[in-house]
């Protein structure tokens, strides 16, 4: 069987990772937690305006040999960990990690656009990719509106102003007083339905009774690996026939139940454990 191991941040809170640590005895779980490996480190910069990184380690940051669940959020207060040059040292960091994360032969998450775990893409982003996806999604309507312009929104039936990294506010609201490159998005009618995938497995939490229809499962995996991900957090409104895909966010909250979660992460991981030994057993 491969060894399993865990990249993470422990200000993250992912609950990926607490599950894991849940079930860490079972698996002899290797733990790296990003803070241990910034220990004692500093970012400096040098006479030429270079920046660098001073006592990071030499060697390969992940162990040989295993099979790498990649829950990597980066956030301020790692970058603070490191003494020094508080700005150069987000980018050192990113970069000390995702050419660590390179060398990693299995890996459930490979670094990607604006993460070093999967792509961090703003929404509509996200709802370009979603709409290529052989299944019948819609997406919000949304208006990005260029400097001081005003959003046209007047046709929208409730709306919502909000960054469009923002996966997770949905109530409408007010237009804001300052108008800067302002991102407004239709609420989608229907009932609000939670989705957690994990691996090929998906449990689905809905804020209401309604059906759930029978491809969506495997709808929300394939989103998931369109934004480069093992793991994830799906937000849909569903009302009647009509699935809207709402948003994506790679890291998962803990709202869960905590026994179907468990359940389905260590199916994910018995299987890439027995994958790895099939393929050893055949090389």
């Amino acid at each position: 069987m491969k060894r399993m191991a865990v990249l993470f941040s422990r200000h993250a809170q992912d609950e990926v990772v607490n599950s894991l640590l849940r079930m860490d005895v079972a698996w002899e779980l290797e733990a790296l937690a990003a803070e241990d490996m910034l220990a004692g480190v500093s970012c400096e910069v040098d006479d030429r305006g270079l920046s660098f990184l001073r006592g990071s380690h030499s060697g390969a940051v992940v162990p040989d040999g295993v099979f790498l669940i990649n829950r990597f959020f980066m956030s301020q207060k790692l970058f603070e960990l490191a003494s020094g040059d508080a700005v150069a040292a987000q980018t050192e960091i990113e970069v000390y990690f995702r050419q660590a994360l390179a060398e990693v032969a299995s890996c459930s998450s490979r670094p990607g656009m604006y993460a070093l775990c999967g792509d961090y893409l703003p929404l509509f982003l996200q709802w370009k990719r979603a709409r290529s996806l052989p299944f019948p999604l819609a997406t919000p309507r949304y208006d990005y509106a260029f400097g001081r312009s005003y959003p046209e929104v007047r046709d929208f039936s409730s709306v919502v102003y909000k960054s469009p990294f923002d996966s997770r506010s949905w109530k409408p609201n007010k237009r804001p007083d300052a108008l800067w490159h302002t991102f407004s998005v239709e609420r989608p009618e229907g009932v609000p339905v939670a989705c957690a995938v994990l691996g090929d497995g998906v449990l689905f939490q809905p804020c209401g009774d309604i059906a759930i229809p029978s491809w969506l499962g495997e709808a929300s995996v394939s989103i998931t690996r369109a934004l480069g991900g093992c793991f994830g957090e799906i937000l849909y409104f569903i009302n009647g026939e009509s699935v809207c895909f709402a948003s994506f966010s790679h890291f998962i909250s803990s709202t869960w139940d905590t026994g179907r979660f468990d359940a389905l992460l260590r199916a994910f991981c018995d299987k890439q454990r027995c994958a790895a030994a099939d393929a050893g057993g055949h090389g």
